[in-house]
């Protein structure tokens, strides 16, 4: 009886000892996960979907609540933490069965009703992947040091841990580094559809434009500073890419400092830091109103930000143009885990030297961010004539995209991020002072070629409309780190970089001229656009014939058909291809580009013009231009 009674003090102590210590958190043999009050924790079995694991014991400690899971297997698990003033968390971790093992997670609280902070899904891999090649931090960088006092490096009071620079950050931002005595000139580009924001254009050259109180003076003064190469660099296009943003600011700084003065001797440049301000302040990738895409709103300009940006384009006609944007940071794939792409492709639009000089650019880019101690790779896509690098390409401009792991993980590794899109953009800038000459007599004869080869009806003055991967390109070696999903290990290895060639499957011969009925419902429309492209046109006057083609469709394919006399009642808007846009002028002419399936690439695309009859309403001339540059119309009678 004694031996029972000593037994069962032992249990009741043991019992009691258990206790004490799952009430402190260190449950034996249990993955505890501790998150804030207010917030709800899910836990799933494995790094990608998985079973909803159920937990043992859910105790609240005032402002915690420990989630308790015992019986786990050895293995990867996933969390996700939400609550109503929260971040939503998703973090991916890995567990050994019976160990004791204790998690203290605080997702941050978001920044409320200021916004520029995502409300989506913020995702982290694993400890070992986010310490080891997404690991990030200023000291890390230190020889980029200067950049990290933009907006959203300041330790403001107030700031959530995600939330970006605000536009009055930004704002103020510029306003402090512009002096009286500097080569740095503000301008304001237009406002935001939604929310009015400003969005700034900021030149910098050593040409005197205190005189030249808009844009469009600016642009015409820099245009006539023929031995110094013109760059366009817009960023956040894409309201939730913010390091592109950032990336933007921290160059301007630079710009505007020793940097500039060296730099700008050889150079003039004019920079967009937020194109798409409504998004960034709602951290969306689309505008606000009416939520358009504007990296797909190159020809259609249906956006008033888009239609603001290319304004600016048709202006200043730069000889370089580059986009800064980001990728999404997406812990649910297996891949690599590259700091930075660099668009890189030829367009079948361009010649040869044009597309090797572009190659040459993006490499010296490629270097810079390795030496930065980035891990670069090659965005390899075929054209999208829509998107800004395809679109400035086919008005002669050499056209870049950079992007860095940024969509879907707030500010994670931010410096990493930013550090990224300064030394690319750095690299194409340094590129374009050292080559001066070579740039702008290779733009110069790209446009050229298109404003002469408009003139004469020819075979070989085409424009691709589809295009075909026709094989693999190697470049040269890049340090790669492959992350696999299945089990979360990472494997490191050097291998040759790749882009993919391309040849044309589909084009077409380019009209000397696209004509479009004056008067009709569709008329006022299509000339808008025409124009927003910076495209000229003249009005032919009513009841004038011409000998012309029509497009048309048969079993959903495009045609072109036989030459025939065509009188216009009402007149009709003649659009020749004798000018610098005449690629971009054929893609808007055709009914369809496969190469944009889905989205706003022509007339017809964007639903604009549309089928009548098996017809659609667009004219071609297919005869050399007079000397005058017009179209030669049948005598009348």
């Amino acid at each position: 009886m004694k031996r029972m009674m000593r037994l069962l003090l032992a249990f009741v102590v043991l019992t009691a000892t258990a206790f004490s210590v799952l009430s402190a958190g260190a449950y034996n043999g249990a993955l505890t996960l501790t998150v804030p009050a207010g917030t709800k924790l899910t836990l799933y079995s494995g790094l990608k979907g998985g079973d909803e694991q159920t937990p043992a014991k859910t105790e609240e400690k005032g402002e915690t609540v420990d989630y308790v899971f015992t019986g786990l297997e050895s293995g990867s698990y996933r969390y996700v933490v939400k609550g109503k003033e929260y971040y939503t968390l998703s973090k991916q971790i890995s567990y050994s069965s019976g160990e004791t093992k204790t998690l203290n997670i605080d997702p941050g609280k978001h920044s409320g009703k200021v916004r520029y902070d995502p409300r989506n899904t913020i995702i982290e891999y694993t400890d070992v992947v986010m310490n080891g090649p997404l690991a990030s931090s200023q000291e890390m960088f230190s020889k980029y040091k200067d950049i990290f006092t933009t907006p959203a490096f300041k330790d403001t009071e107030g700031r959530a841990r995600h939330q970006t620079t605000t536009q009055e950050e930004m704002e103020a931002f510029i306003a402090s580094l512009d002096g009286a005595d500097d080569h740095m000139y503000v301008y304001t580009l237009g406002q935001s559809p939604k929310y009015h924001y400003a969005i700034p254009l900021v030149v910098f050259t050593k040409r005197d434009l205190t005189g030249a109180a808009t844009i469009a003076e600016a642009a015409e003064i820099l245009k006539k500073d023929a031995t110094k190469p013109l760059i366009q660099y817009t960023a956040q296009i894409h309201g939730n890419e913010p390091a592109a943003g950032e990336g933007a600011l921290a160059m301007i700084q630079s710009l505007d400092g020793e940097y500039g003065e060296s730099v700008l001797d050889a150079v003039n440049i004019y920079v967009l830091p937020r194109v798409n301000p409504d998004g960034a302040y709602m951290f969306r990738r689309n505008n606000v109103t009416p939520g358009i895409d504007l990296n797909r709103d190159g020809i259609y300009q249906q956006a008033i930000e888009s239609e603001l940006v290319h304004s600016a384009y048709n202006a200043f006609l730069p000889h370089v143009a580059i986009d800064g944007h980001e990728f999404r940071h997406n812990a649910a794939k297996s891949g690599q885990l590259n700091d930075v792409l660099i668009s890189f492709y030829d367009n079948l639009n361009l010649s040869d030297e044009h597309n090797s000089l572009m190659r040459a650019m993006n490499l010296a880019a490629t270097d810079s961010v390795t030496a930065a101690g980035l891990r670069p790779y090659y965005y390899s896509s075929n054209a999208v004539n829509v998107s800004g690098r395809s679109y400035y390409q086919n008005y002669g401009s050499l056209g870049f995209l950079v992007e860095t792991r940024g969509i879907g993980c707030g500010k994670l590794f931010y410096e990493r991020r930013v550090v990224g899109q300064y030394a690319s953009v750095k690299a194409y800038i340094d590129y374009a002072a050292k080559n001066g000459k070579t740039i702008i007599n290779t733009v110069n004869a790209t446009r050229t070629a298109f404003k002469e080869s408009g003139k004469t009806y020819s075979r070989d003055n085409r424009v691709v409309r589809k295009s075909a991967r026709m094989k693999t390109t190697w470049l040269k070696l890049l340090e790669n780190i492959k992350y696999t999903y299945s089990n979360g290990i990472m494997s490191s290895r050097t291998k040759p970089a790749f882009r993919y060639a391309y040849k044309a499957d589909e084009s077409r011969q380019i009209a000397t001229a696209y004509l479009i009925p004056a008067g009709e419902e569709y008329s006022e429309k299509a000339l808008a656009v025409i124009r927003r492209n910076g495209l000229d046109s003249y009005y032919l006057e009513k009841n004038t014939t011409v000998n012309l083609t029509q497009y048309g469709v048969c079993e959903e394919n495009v045609t072109v058909s036989r030459e025939k006399p065509v009188t216009f009642a009402n007149g009709a808007y003649v659009v020749p291809a004798n000018q610098f846009g005449s690629r971009v002028l054929a893609l808007l002419m055709e009914p369809y580009i496969a190469d944009c399936k889905g989205l706003n690439a022509s007339l017809v695309m964007a639903g604009v013009i549309t089928e009548q009859n098996g017809e659609y309403p667009i004219y071609r001339y297919e005869h050399d231009l007079e000397p005058d540059g017009k179209i030669k119309t049948v005598p009348a009678r």
